[in-house]
């Protein structure tokens, strides 16, 4: 085998190893284009959860804060009625008198009187029907203050997931970029082989 046969060789041995370089620069940015959409994709998801949580935070925040300034407006209206079972047996009072009053022949002062207990009974059964909308609303509000803080836990721990793909994800792209750059550097050192073959074949 001549020398010139040998740098034919080198040439063609060079070019060959520049074209599958060339081949897996192209596989590495085609995988490389592929992480970088999948990433943009989840840390989208991500930021997307991340504001829904902040919303329901706030909500939730709101909510809790509507059922305290309730719970203080229940204290000071029992304290005032009394006790539930005092409204309760106001209102069967109040529903008997009535009866009574529509019901029994009396004189004008009688009814008068009864006209003045019925009255003072309304006040107290009007305090305790406020009561209880008032116990109701306050259990509503606490009730979606839990589901929505079960929610925001729920999301936290799926943006938490989507968190941790992207940086698992980034290590993995970090390292493709890396292995592009060595392709890169190491095609740069073929051609440059390559180049210094074909000069010595002609």
């Amino acid at each position: 085998m001549t020398n010139i046969d040998a740098l034919a060789d080198e040439r063609d041995s060079l070019r060959l190893e520049e074209r599958e370089i060339i081949d897996q620069i192209r596989e590495t940015r085609a995988k490389l284009a592929k992480m970088r959409t999948e990433l943009q994709s989840i840390r989208k998801n991500r930021d997307e959860l991340n504001e829904t949580v902040r919303a329901l935070k706030k909500d939730r925040d709101e909510l809790r804060t509507a059922a305290k300034l309730g719970i203080t407006t229940l204290k000071g209206l029992r304290k005032v009625s009394g006790r539930t079972f005092e409204g309760v047996r106001a209102e069967h009072e109040m529903a008997q008198l009535e009866w009574k009053i529509q019901t029994a022949p009396m004189g004008k002062e009688e009814e008068k009187q009864f006209m003045a207990k019925v009255k003072m009974l309304e006040t107290k059964v009007g305090s305790y029907k406020r009561i209880q909308r008032l116990s109701q609303e306050v259990d509503r509000e606490r009730n979606e203050a839990d589901e929505l803080h079960g929610r925001v836990q729920q999301l936290a721990e799926t943006s938490q997931k989507h968190h941790e793909e992207i940086l698992t994800l980034g290590e993995k792209f970090h390292e493709l970029r890396q292995k592009l750059d060595d392709q890169e550097k190491r095609l740069g050192e073929v051609r440059g082989r390559a180049r210094e073959a074909t000069q010595k074949y002609f």
